[in-house]
């Protein structure tokens, strides 16, 4: 494999990798299709957990987890009026990120089936970023890397 080097390439300013490992976090609690359509109705409007939870089939208590999970990670607020807590975007990146994902892959059964292996990829940058917390990423893993992003 040739050596690239960057003596004469002007490199972008580049994120820290502590950065981007928070970034990888956030992402990976969006790489799931219930959180992901609790994105679209709450870039609409304010929702309850019950009404999260019905519109995507699941019980209550596991849409509250999904809720617990994108609120740590910034992306939620929510706004307590008596009994009933709304949840709603308060992150307005999150509005640019579902549209390229809407666009990448709302609709059609072959687009649908991209945002498929588009959360696969997330997961599998997901698992990367894991190893390399962990000090396992080695010649092997990156080979890999390269044959399967295509990098």
């Amino acid at each position: 494999m040739q050596n690239m080097t960057t003596q004469n390439v002007d490199l972008p300013k580049l994120t820290s990798l502590d950065s981007l490992t928070q970034a990888a976090e956030c992402l990976r609690v969006l790489a799931h299709p219930h959180r992901l359509r609790m994105i679209q109705m709450m870039l609409a409007g304010r929702f309850t957990v019950r009404e999260l939870a019905q519109a995507c089939e699941l019980p209550t208590a596991m849409a509250s987890e999904h809720l617990r999970l994108m609120q740590r990670c910034g992306f939620l607020s929510s706004d307590k009026e008596g009994r009933k807590v709304f949840y709603r975007v308060a992150d307005p990146h999150i509005k640019n990120l579902m549209k390229c994902v809407e666009d990448r892959c709302g609709g059609s059964p072959h687009e649908r089936n991209f945002l498929s292996q588009y959360l696969g990829m997330f997961r599998y940058i997901d698992q990367l970023a894991t190893n390399v917390r962990k000090g396992e990423i080695n010649e092997r893993t990156n080979d890999y890397t390269r044959e399967t992003l295509g990098a």
